[in-house]
């Protein structure tokens, strides 16, 4: 598979012994197969990743709220060492326990009953801790706790790859054009459930029902054809979202919605777009240009209404690509 990789000559450059090693030891792993240098390169982005993260390293505390009993209190604070070892500081409490001051003396609450808190340090989880709750999680510590408590006195290397954040995006477009699918629905309401249900069961949200909950809120607010097109954008953040992602369905028949104009639209084709609540801004950034997409030129929104899935995927792959060139040369670092 010819594969491109516009990071390629700045990684040989500037971390040319961490090229080095991950190109033997991919190649070692690998043999007899023979790696390509722009496979190593996006390799070396994910070590890079975690090397400074490393770095950066600064110490966690967790509150960890389990009612059920202290053997799973016990069992999830095990977990989260496991997946967590900059969570230094693990507590238990019960739900009578908290104050308004508790968000101040913990850096991130875990909680095994979904407790009405508009606090994005707060999570509900399950208590085995399953791997998209870590993958939250993970997110928060990395766009969040460690950015904010980074030492901004330290200098910065100028013209050095921002890993973590180069491989965040990279992996966010891998995310949506991985879920990119086209499938028939009789009508909108079906076409959101069955989307639903299929994207519960693949892992990119954590509940179905509430996930077309929110879209029929978003719905509410404002209407989501666009004008003068045949489309309709369903889009969302959420925190049942787990990862972005982008999909679609053709309607049997066309439908009457509500347009971003206020205006009737006839629509046969159903775009569903969302992303997790917590995201860097450099990601949320992406997704904002993946709407922009849609009303960029009128030949590009018609082959968006028309176009099959195979013709569209390879389109937005090719969009992706252009988009992680284009920040990298203009130096996209902010988090």
């Amino acid at each position: 598979m010819k594969i491109t990789n516009p990071l390629l000559e700045r990684l040989r450059g500037d971390y040319t012994d961490l090229f080095q090693a991950v190109d033997q030891e991919a190649n070692r792993v690998f043999a007899p197969l023979r790696i390509p240098d722009e496979e190593i390169g996006f390799l070396v982005l994910h070590f890079g990743s975690v090397l400074e993260r490393r770095k950066r390293w600064q110490e966690l505390s967790a509150l960890v709220i389990c009612p059920s009993g202290i053997g799973s209190a016990k069992m999830l604070a095990s977990r989260l060492q496991q997946e967590f070892p900059e969570i230094t500081k693990i507590e238990n409490a019960s739900m009578f326990d908290l104050n308004e001051g508790t968000g101040k003396v913990y850096d991130l609450i875990i909680s095994t009953v979904n407790m009405e808190m508009n606090n994005e340090q707060v999570f509900h989880v399950s208590p085995v801790l399953t791997e998209n709750e870590v993958q939250t999680i993970r997110h928060y510590i990395d766009d969040t706790l460690l950015t904010v408590g980074r030492d901004v006195r330290k200098p910065q290397p100028k013209g050095n790859v921002p890993f973590a954040r180069y491989a965040d995006l990279a992996t966010a477009m891998f995310h949506v054009t991985g879920s990119f699918t086209i499938f028939q629905a009789i009508d909108v309401e079906t076409g959101l459930r069955q989307s639903a249900e299929q994207l519960e069961h693949e892992g990119s949200i954590a509940n179905a029902v509430r996930w077309v909950e929110a879209l029929n809120a978003r719905e509410s607010k404002g209407g989501l054809a666009i004008p003068g097109t045949g489309l309709a954008l369903y889009h969302a953040r959420d925190e049942t979202v787990l990862r972005p992602f982008l999909q679609a369905f053709d309607l049997e028949r066309e439908a009457s919605l509500r347009s971003m104009g206020e205006e009737e639209e006839r629509v046969n084709r159903v775009y569903i777009m969302a992303a997790p609540l917590h995201m860097s801004q450099s990601d949320l950034r992406f997704m904002s240009f993946l709407s922009t997409l849609f009303i960029d030129s009128p030949e590009q929104t018609e082959h968006l209404r028309i176009g099959s899935q195979f013709e569209l995927k390879k389109w937005l792959e090719e969009a992706c690509r252009e988009y992680l060139a284009d920040a990298i040369a203009k130096g996209d670092e902010s988090p």
